[in-house]
């Protein structure tokens, strides 16, 4: 059995996009296969297609996971080829093995920040594309990069690392490390278009969220404080709802969680209110509270 004619991002969103199209938590094409002994045949084509994207050296995946920061330095002085550590770790099911993706996802579900860290500054060094990396999507299911993950997961020092690494590029001399993204690009996140105009912080996992309203609902103030600094644009973006939530925007995060500092510096961007949604509004409205005397 052949699939002709559809590129990579094309399949992917016909095998894992579910029936209703509306609901990303319904069954995927595998799911549903995998229920009819009738359609094994297509599971394993399912699987084989998947299994044949794990490109990742076992050695490897096992430094990110232990946070093996020897083996990483080892590597990088062997002068392995770019691929190498741009490889992913694919299973064909990730609700079986969630921790999927490249090397930098396996280290932030792992909790490994000097791994991280480490690996961001020598591969840069070598020059390996580390936005590139931090930009991938771990699974077509789950369309989270390492941010995502960082930020879901509520790991306050991972996100902080990764969020160091972009202030110290913004800093940087012109050619001593990869330009970060550019401050008036969009970001829906996917493997196959021009990364370099990405920001990671902006792209949307399957839900709808991007990191930016997982950093806003999950970590710490000062977390949010350092993202607010690095891309200043982000203001204008306090009333962007995630897909699946029409009134709670980060603006209402911020409210709810108490957040004075960012909405003080939010009160400084000079908010266009004339361009909220009143249903935004109103809901803020009701978080307002949370903020007093905090500011």
């Amino acid at each position: 059995m052949d699939i002709l004619l559809l590129s990579q991002l094309d399949l992917d969103m016909l095998l894992w996009q579910s029936p209703d199209y509306g609901d990303n938590n319904g069954d995927s094409v595998l799911e549903i296969a995998e229920e009819d002994d009738s359609c094994r045949d297509i599971v394993d084509l399912i699987e084989g297609i998947y299994k044949r994207r794990n490109t990742m050296d076992e050695k490897l995946k096992q430094a990110a996971i232990k946070g093996d920061v020897e083996f990483l330095r080892e590597a990088v002085a062997s002068d392995k080829p770019t691929e190498y550590f741009q490889s992913l770790y694919c299973v064909p099911d990730p609700r079986k093995d969630e921790q999927v993706g490249n090397i930098f996802h396996l280290a932030v579900w792992n909790k490994r920040g000097e791994f991280l860290r480490e690996a961001m500054e020598k591969l840069s060094q070598a020059g390996v594309d580390v936005h590139l990396l931090l930009c991938q999507q771990d699974h077509p299911k789950w369309k989270r990069n390492p941010l995502h993950v960082a930020s879901v997961k509520e790991y306050n020092k991972i996100v902080k690392v990764i969020l160091d690494y972009y202030e110290k590029s913004l800093s940087a001399p012109a050619n001593s490390s990869p330009p970060p993204p550019s401050s008036t690009s969009s970001a829906q996140s996917t493997n196959a278009m021009d990364h370099r105009s990405v920001k990671p912080w902006l792209a949307k996992d399957v839900w709808g969220y991007a990191p930016f309203h997982n950093v806003m609902l999950s970590c710490r103030e000062e977390c949010v404080l350092k993202l607010l600094s690095i891309d200043s644009s982000l203001f204008s973006r306090m009333d962007d709802c995630a897909e699946d939530d029409a009134h709670r925007s980060p603006f209402v995060f911020a409210l709810d969680r108490g957040f004075g500092k960012v909405i003080f510096k939010f009160w400084e961007s000079a908010p266009n209110w004339h361009t909220f949604d009143k249903r935004v509004l109103a809901c803020a409205l009701a978080y307002a509270p949370n903020c007093s005397g905090n500011s």
